[in-house]
């Protein structure tokens, strides 16, 4: 008999530890899955076709129809045609340009988006809590936000980025790939910032070039330019009204003269210029050309580089001591990819006469 009641005492407790364990483990497991896989999503839906992902674990892009629900580390691609935006279930919407890619993952509370290629727009609705944060890194520095509207460009060796509205936090790279917090720099609205790994940021005021970027005028189209409504009063002065029929395309006129003329590079001034590192001194070059008004890149060689532009044929670039020796192609591009290059147009001495 006493046998048989620590046998039931046994199976008692063995039941009370089973029963433990399920409820302590397994539905703690289940819990932490069901909610991991609420945060850890990207919805991507494609703008315009030619979108594709690759998921962590997928080793081939698939092309996306409409939208696609994916999860973190996944890879985006787009082609020459296509446009997506990605959205967090946290409230932060990347807008993607054609020719881009980018991998998305979360750090702990945080969204990072690794640009690789291509251009991206980012929009962050609400100021983050404690913990919580949007980040774009490129090969050439991160930017942190908390809310803010902002675009990054990614071209050669370059990182621009251009700050619609609120702070973005901008840490470079060194040379090594390491973060140079001593360098970093908190940059406001309005303002543009040009990175590269192993350099300092150069901080600029956004100019007109920028804002008439088509990537700037495709995510804020309410600063939009009506430039046809400049261009109509020389358009009728200087074409009389039809008399014999209404059905004239009046608005084909004004689209014809609106069309951006391609940039032409004519010459380059001086053709040879000596930067001093001792007195740290820079040069400055010009650039005499053609339609120049729309000019959205200026190249040094590969890699782009700051730049004024002083009137429809000219262009003003002041290079730093940082630039190394050499003789440079240097290239203008407008918006559509349109590219004119005048080659060994410059060289470069540093450190002793000329």
């Amino acid at each position: 008999m006493e046998k048989k009641k620590v046998l039931v005492y046994i199976l008692i407790v063995l039941f009370l530890v089973l029963g433990l364990f399920f409820y302590f483990v397994l539905d703690k497991d289940e819990s932490v899955d069901d909610g991991s896989s609420k945060i850890l999503n990207f919805l991507v839906t494609e703008i315009s076709d030619g979108v594709f992902i690759k998921k962590a674990l997928q080793n081939d892009f698939i092309e996306i129809e409409k939208e696609e629900l994916t999860e973190a580390n996944s890879t985006i691609k787009t082609s020459k045609s296509g446009r997506a935006v990605a959205e967090t279930s946290g409230g932060a919407i990347t807008v993607i340009d054609r020719n881009s890619e980018i991998i998305l993952s979360f750090e702990g509370d945080g969204t990072t988006v690794n640009l690789i290629s291509g251009n991206i727009w980012s929009h962050i609705a609400k100021i983050f809590e404690k913990g919580e944060f949007y980040e774009v890194k490129t090969q050439n520095a991160v930017a942190t936000v908390r809310g803010t509207s902002f675009g990054t460009l990614l071209l050669g060796e370059t990182t621009t980025f251009l700050i619609k509205e609120g702070t973005v936090l901008i840490t470079p790279f060194d040379l090594e790939g390491n973060l140079l917090f001593a360098k970093e720099k908190t940059v406001s609205q309005g303002f543009k910032v040009i990175a590269k790994r192993g350099s300092d940021l150069l901080i600029s005021k956004l100019n007109n070039s920028d804002l008439n970027l088509e990537w700037y005028l495709f995510n804020n189209p309410k600063d939009k330019i009506q430039e046809n409504k400049i261009q109509e009063p020389t358009n009728i002065s200087s074409t009389p009204p039809p008399t014999t029929t209404t059905s004239t395309p009046v608005y084909q006129a004004p689209k014809s003269i609106s069309l951006p003329k391609i940039p032409e590079i004519i010459s380059v001034k001086p053709t040879k210029i000596l930067i001093d590192r001792e007195n740290i001194q820079s040069a400055i070059v010009f650039i005499e050309g053609k339609n120049l008004f729309n000019a959205k890149y200026v190249t040094l060689g590969p890699d782009p580089i700051n730049y004024l532009i002083e009137g429809d044929t000219s262009i003003k670039i002041d290079l730093n001591d940082s630039q190394q020796s050499g003789v440079f192609d240097i290239s203008i591009i407008d918006q559509f990819g349109n590219v004119s290059t005048l080659e060994n147009a410059l060289e470069i001495i540093n450190g002793q006469k000329i």
